[in-house]
C-alpha cells in the first residue's frame, strides 16, 4: 500500500501560505473601494486608476490584477469565519478541510 510521504508539518506550512494570500486578497475587498470579484474568471477587478493607486500603495500585491486565485472562493469557506462580521457568518467543518486538504496529496 502506497500512501502519501508529506507530513502534516508539509501541509501546516501550505495552510498557512495559503491563509496568507487569502487574508491579502480578502483585505483588498473588504477595505479598498472599487474592487469587485469575477467568479467566472477567477480574478479581482478594477479601474485601472484604482489598480494604479492600490499598487502604489501595496506594491506586492501587484499579483492580484495580473494573475487568476482559482482557490479564493474555496479558501473562502474554510477563512472567512476568521474576518466574519456575524452577517452571514460560517464555522470550519473539519471534515470538509480535510476533504478538502486531500486534494493536495
Amino acid at each position: 500500500m502506497h500512501g502519501s510521504t508529506k507530513t502534516f508539518q508539509h501541509y501546516s506550512n501550505r495552510m498557512k501560505i495559503l491563509k496568507t494570500k487569502y487574508l491579502a486578497a480578502a483585505e483588498l475587498l473588504r477595505f479598498s473601494s472599487g474592487f469587485g470579484w469575477d467568479a467566472t474568471t477567477k480574478r479581482f477587478t478594477a479601474p485601472d486608476e484604482v489598480w494604479t493607486e492600490y499598487i502604489k500603495a501595496h506594491p506586492n500585491y501587484k499579483k492580484f490584477r495580473d494573475e487568476t486565485f482559482e482557490e479564493f472562493d474555496d479558501l473562502k469557506v474554510i477563512f472567512e469565519r476568521n474576518l466574519a462580521t456575524g452577517r452571514s457568518a460560517i464555522g470550519l467543518d473539519i471534515l470538509a478541510l480535510k476533504k478538502w486538504l486531500h486534494l493536495f496529496s
